[in-house]
């Protein structure tokens, strides 16, 4: 093989890698309940109605086991972060986009950490929690200033 064949079969190789790289889609992992541990305070995930996951643009997926660990983190990396999944507190194990997901703050919510708000995927599950758990009915953008101060 001559030095430039090497080359050129060099750069096509990495050329290749990158592209699939690029390609592929970053999706949430299956929380392993009692198992995995919140990759910001080190406990284990007790609970698969509360916590979330965080991917970075790297495809890295990060656990959490409290909704106030996501906001955390995603307060102190957030030009790393490509989502951010809240579980739904209706369906124990299943992840929402926070963007999509409604959120409650209620009294009568005790999740991990002492936090008393929950993520569900839709506005009708929320108001029919908030009948069961009267509170405030919220967005993402509007939770995670709530969360940062407990």
């Amino acid at each position: 093989m001559t030095q430039t064949t090497i080359r050129t079969t060099f750069f096509l190789f990495i050329f290749c890698g990158l592209l699939t790289l690029s390609c592929t889609t970053h999706d949430p992992e299956p929380i392993q309940v009692g198992h995995d541990t919140c990759d910001h305070c080190r406990m284990v995930i007790s609970d698969p109605k509360f916590g979330g996951e965080i991917i970075y643009k790297t495809g890295k997926v990060l656990k959490f086991d409290a909704l106030t660990c996501v906001a955390a983190h995603q307060r102190e990396n957030k030009e790393k972060i490509e989502k951010i999944y809240t579980h739904d507190f209706n369906q124990p194990g299943k992840l929402v986009e926070v963007n999509q997901a409604f959120f409650l703050q209620s009294p009568k919510i005790r999740g991990p950490m002492a936090v008393d708000i929950l993520g569900t995927d839709g506005e009708v599950n929320v108001r029919e929690l908030n009948k069961k758990m009267p509170g405030k009915v919220l967005r993402w953008d509007e939770a995670v200033p709530i969360l940062t101060t407990n």
